[in-house]
């Protein structure tokens, strides 16, 4: 009989860019899309980026992009014993403003 050779499955790699953080932005801010349609969303990038499969275009921009995402994961908390969001449209905005998000 022959051995089999293991083999190691290399792991899927994605790529998120700055436009495409730029456009859920803008389009959560527009209501085309939910708060948990957008945290979904980012949440699926964080979850590929801390088991380091992630990739960034440009990649100069990842401390950014990041942001952007870890930031978008908390649109859907809400203050507790509120029912006021975390963050507000206003301060999506002025965060989305302040990372040039919206120009991108």
């Amino acid at each position: 009989m022959q051995a089999v050779e293991s083999q190691t499955l290399s792991p899927i790699h994605t790529t998120v860019s700055l436009q495409e953080v730029s456009e859920m932005y803008q389009q959560l801010l527009k209501g085309d899309v939910t708060r948990q349609k957008a945290r979904e969303w980012a949440h699926t990038h964080i979850q590929d980026h801390s088991v380091g499969t992630l990739n960034f275009s440009p990649a100069f921009d990842e401390d950014r992009i990041v942001d952007a995402l870890l930031f978008l994961d908390e649109v859907e908390v809400k203050v507790e014993g509120q029912s006021a969001w975390q963050h507000d449209r206003g301060s999506i905005l002025a965060f989305a403003e302040g990372n040039d998000l919206l120009e991108a």
